[in-house]
Order: structure tokens, then C-alpha cells, then sequence
């Protein structure tokens, strides 16, 4: 439980973190959109549809990989007289897919508030 839960932190830092510096590096387009008169609800709209999109690539491409590499382990780690389930466990993937939407869900609400906060100032 304890290394699940360092997990969990560390993959919220790391959402976290990312998003961040995609905002920073988006700072500039982002004032201009407000300029050019998009409401904070269309430019965080922006900026989740980018989010959403590199997640359910992470999601997909980690369920693949992430099952071959758990197969390949599992098949080093069995003895003749040890063996373990090899099936892919469909709950597993839908418990791993909930965990990263979680996680993204809280990551966009706490790293999205500066969208709200941009002056239209700030373009220089």
C-alpha cells in the first residue's frame, strides 16, 4: 500500500509539473486568444483538449507496452514448480485507466487556475 501510494504521489507531482510548464510555454498564445476575445472558458477548453488527447495516448500506449513488459517479466520470473497467471486481467486495465483519468482530472483543476488569472498584459 505504501509503494501504490508513493506512486500516486509522485505520478500527481509529475501531471502536475507537466502541465505546468505546458501553460508556461503556452503563456504567450494564451493571453493573445484572451486579446483576440475567447472567453477562460474556451481557452482552458484549449488546453484541455491537448491534455485529453496526450492522455488517452499515455493510456493506450501504456496498457500495451506496460502488458507486454509484465508479460515478458512473468515469464522470467516462473519456475517449472512456480507459475503464475499470465492472462490479461481486464479489471487491472479498467482500474489503471480510472486511476489516470483520476489523477489528470485533479491535475487540470489545480494546474488550470492561472489560465483564469492571465492579465492581458502579460504578452511581452
Amino acid at each position: 500500500i505504501v509503494f501504490i501510494l508513493m506512486a500516486a504521489v509522485m505520478a500527481g507531482v509529475v501531471l502536475l509539473n507537466l502541465t505546468n510548464i505546458y501553460i508556461l510555454q503556452k503563456k504567450r498564445e494564451l493571453v493573445i486568444m484572451r486579446i483576440n476575445g475567447f472567453t477562460v472558458k474556451e481557452v482552458r477548453r484549449y488546453v484541455l483538449r491537448e491534455t485529453f488527447l496526450t492522455t488517452v495516448l499515455g493510456i493506450f500506449f501504456g496498457l500495451g507496452l506496460g502488458s507486454g513488459i509484465a508479460y515478458r517479466l512473468i515469464r522470467m520470473i516462473e519456475q517449472s514448480f512456480y507459475q503464475l497467471d499470465r492472462r490479461v486481467q481486464p479489471l487491472a486495465w479498467l482500474i489503471a485507466i480510472a486511476m489516470t483519468l483520476f489523477f489528470t482530472t485533479i491535475v487540470n483543476l489545480i494546474a488550470l487556475r492561472p489560465v483564469r488569472n492571465l492579465k492581458l498584459t502579460d504578452i511581452g
